[in-house]
């Protein structure tokens, strides 16, 4: 029998998600925030390049706009690795957040999954969906016709790259929630000597968090990051 995966199962790694800052990305918070309130059809599609901060805004709904409420986020990378029965019974959630939906162009059962599940997202008019991919609709290369028109209702979002200092501001708040200090010159230093998509970064910060736990440090330095990341 199908074991159903629980939130935490399908990512381990992000249990507790790091808070999106919205930025320009105000307009998108706002619709969120009413849509999470209405009983109209919930649905917003987002997309953008790979760096751009797609999965980070994707968990932090799946997390920060649930509040005690269930919610999945469901990476579709992992499609190799799980099945579409996996979407059996998630119009039951109150927000379901799909990630990289271009990842499963071509896999029949996987388009035809999430089809059926937009339908019946739709009919029970309770559950936010939100999916990502890295182009519009469109322009995604999906062989099911009735999943490139159901991915064209509902709002339809553009996130940007966020510029150096965004993510120079970014890495800092990111830091200061987890409870260690980013200076300015550290943070800047990471984005000019390590992969500078939001992505790694977030995981660059995870990772100097468990290295300022583990040597008692507050305030990081690019010695001890260096220390950190280069060994």
């Amino acid at each position: 029998m199908f074991k159903q995966l629980s939130f935490a199962e399908i990512i381990p790694d992000y249990k507790h998600s790091h808070s999106y800052l919205w930025s320009e990305n105000a307009l998108l918070q706002y619709h969120l925030l009413n849509l999470s309130k209405t009983t109209e059809e919930k649905f917003i599609y987002v997309w953008g390049a790979g760096g751009c901060g797609k999965s980070h805004l994707l968990q932090t709904i799946a997390t920060d706009f649930s509040a005690e409420k269930p919610s999945i986020y469901l990476p579709l990378q992992m499609a190799e690795s799980i099945t579409p029965q996996c979407l059996e019974n998630l119009e039951l959630q109150n927000i379901v957040a799909i990630d990289d939906i271009h990842l499963i162009r071509h896999q029949k059962e996987w388009e035809e999954g999430v089809f059926h599940l937009f339908n019946r997202i739709r009919d029970k008019k309770e559950t936010l969906l939100v999916i990502s991919g890295i182009l519009p609709p469109a322009q995604l290369g999906l062989k099911l016709p009735d999943l490139v028109s159901r991915l064209q209702w509902g709002l339809c979002w553009q996130l940007r790259e966020p510029s150096d200092e965004q993510k120079t501001s970014i890495l800092i708040e990111v830091a200061n929630k987890k409870g260690f200090e980013l200076p300015i010159s550290v943070a800047q230093y990471l984005l000019s000597h390590y992969e500078r998509n939001l992505s790694s970064l977030m995981k660059i910060i995870d990772d100097l968090d468990i290295g300022s736990l583990e040597a008692k440090r507050r305030i990081i330095s690019i010695p001890f990051v260096k220390k950190c990341l280069e060994n």
